[in-house]
């Protein structure tokens, strides 16, 4: 028995895909059947693979080891091939046994450095009943670098720190004296001293300034309820939000309650038909997505300009009960597009998208069993991203950490449950109908999760409640009115817990992950001082 190789090696950066490597042999000469028996370690290797390419001769195909279960460093492993006469092994054939060590060299993902704000997009606002005129940021180097970073603004009403080193905070502080009432966006351009970072960062902030009395209710609310596909989605920067039905997308004052501008993005009788699967906004507030239904099409539009700007196909990449979900990675935006519900899957792969031009340029992998909903959202900073599962009775919750390596190849590590507990178990059990997650001060993170059903309503769709978290970190529980035995079916908490308000007949919120849930969804305006729920709007406590 002879083989080609003595060795095999791979040196391998996270993210880098490599091929399989092949070990030729050949048994000649033998004067009966041969038993082949292959024994590896499995330090890094997975089984490698026998195929026979003559009569006298065969390969063993070794792939790479996933690189996304190891972490950075070298590992060693051994494969030996045995040839024999009988099945014990006790006569072999002449040349057998041999042994090829195998070495693989995982080197940590090395990425050019960025610049990095744990936002992107800042609402403010300056009304009657409330305040919200500063806000605090962190500024980081993506490499860790002890660098320094400046800071300025274009607008006369904002003040921000002029500098600061890595890690520390940039201060926005508004002034509304002397400004008429409307909508203000300033611009506040972020540049780092690290000679390696090239790019600066453009922080979005909005200031919204009323005198006025605010309005009680929007237009628009359908002649009956349900609302079969209403979305909601708020601006990160305006006081304002945006619901779509059908193929119409509306643009929403948080004060004044008016219609700002509408956009047919998908007109009757097109894809679903016409029907906006989802929608996702930039979190600086310039870009509004929306996923057309069965065609899978995605169209822009500029807020900006309040203008339809381009569209690109995610045929090949999503299916047709899937999501978008915007956030960061190394300073850089990107669309992931989640797949929609599939029972049981064993490993979830959702494409992350350049969201300028919709091509794949990554993939979002979650290896384990019970991803029925692949529910994915972004921590508030966007530095991690968080998937629910259920597996059984156990619903947990799972960490994922997006990287980019040097090559600027997107890929995700393995998701992991540390520091995280095991979420309980939902009354009456069902899959969960949504996660929403806000990371907010330090490593402290809060999760609310939805059952799809529950024992007072063991046949209808609809949750009995649904949680919303805020910016500001404040939490508002919608309850499903027919339901709410108390009468009360909205509360206001804050992030500690504490009960600040309370409504009654505000219709119960909707999932941000089951956009085909049928319920007109309530949210936190994002500068913390209004709410909506049923068409209805809600002075919130400052």
């Amino acid at each position: 028995m002879t083989v080609d190789r003595t060795s095999l090696s791979w040196d391998m950066e996270e993210g880098e895909a490599a091929s399989a490597q092949v070990i030729n042999g050949s048994i000649n000469g033998a004067t009966e059947p041969v038993y082949l028996f292959v024994e590896y370690t499995n330090a890094a290797l997975g089984p490698p693979q026998f195929e026979m390419t003559g009569t006298t001769t065969g390969r063993l195909l070794v792939a790479p080891p996933k690189w996304n279960t190891l972490q950075p460093g070298t590992y060693n492993d051994r494969i030996s091939i045995k040839a024999c006469y009988d099945a014990g092994c006790t006569r072999p054939v002449s040349g057998s046994p041999k042994t090829v060590d195998v070495t693989h060299t995982l080197r940590a993902a090395s990425a050019a450095p960025a610049l990095e704000l744990s936002q992107y997009g800042v609402a403010l606002a300056a009304a009657p009943h409330g305040r919200r005129l500063s806000q605090t940021l962190t500024v980081r180097d993506s490499a860790g670098a002890a660098s320094l970073w400046s800071a300025s603004s274009d607008a006369p009403w904002l003040r921000v720190t002029a500098s600061g080193s890595a890690g520390g905070t940039l201060a926005l502080t508004a002034d509304d004296a002397g400004l008429a009432e409307g909508q203000y966006v300033a611009t506040v351009t972020v540049r780092s001293d690290n000679t390696r970072i090239t790019q600066p960062q453009a922080l979005s902030v909005g200031l919204y300034v009323t005198r006025s009395a605010r309005a009680t209710t929007t237009p628009g609310r359908p002649a009956t309820s349900p609302y079969e596909g209403l979305l909601l989605v708020n601006d990160p920067v305006r006081a304002q939000f945006y619901t779509a039905q059908r193929g119409i997308v509306t643009a929403r004052h948080f004060y004044s309650g008016a219609v700002l501008a509408t956009w047919t993005v998908a007109p009757s009788g097109s894809g679903d038909p016409g029907h906006i699967r989802s929608l996702a906004v930039s979190d600086d507030g310039r870009e509004l997505y929306a996923l057309e239904g069965s065609s899978q099409k995605v169209h822009v539009i500029d807020l900006v300009r309040s203008q339809i700007d381009r569209s690109f196909s995610t045929a090949d990449l999503i299916d047709s009960g899937g999501a978008l979900t915007y956030f960061r990675l190394n300073g850089r935006g990107l669309l992931l597009a989640q797949r929609g519900a599939s029972s049981g899957i064993s490993i979830g792969i959702s494409p992350l998208l350049n969201p300028q031009t919709g091509a794949k340029e990554g993939a979002l992998t979650l290896d384990g069993a019970g991803f029925n909903q692949l529910a994915v959202v972004p921590s508030q900073d966007g530095r991690y991203l968080y998937a629910s599962r259920e597996i059984g009775a156990t619903r947990e919750l799972l960490q994922v950490r997006p990287a980019l390596n040097s090559k600027g190849t997107l890929f995700s590590r393995t998701a992991t449950r540390d520091g995280f507990g095991i979420l309980q178990p939902m009354p009456g059990g069902g899959v969960f109908n949504g996660l929403n997650v806000l990371q907010s001060v330090g490593d402290t993170l809060v999760a609310a999760a939805s059952p799809v059903r529950d024992a007072m309503a063991a046949t209808s769709s609809h949750p009995r409640t649904h949680v919303l978290l805020g910016g500001d970190g404040r939490v508002l529980v919608s309850t499903n009115p027919i339901y709410a035995a108390a009468g009360d079916d909205l509360w206001l908490f804050t992030s500690s817990g504490t009960l600040q308000a309370r409504w009654k007949d505000g219709l119960y919120g909707n999932s941000v992950f089951l956009p085909f849930d049928t319920a007109m969804p309530a949210r936190i305006s994002s500068d913390g001082l209004r709410a909506v729920s049923d068409f209805k709007l809600i002075d919130l406590p400052n």
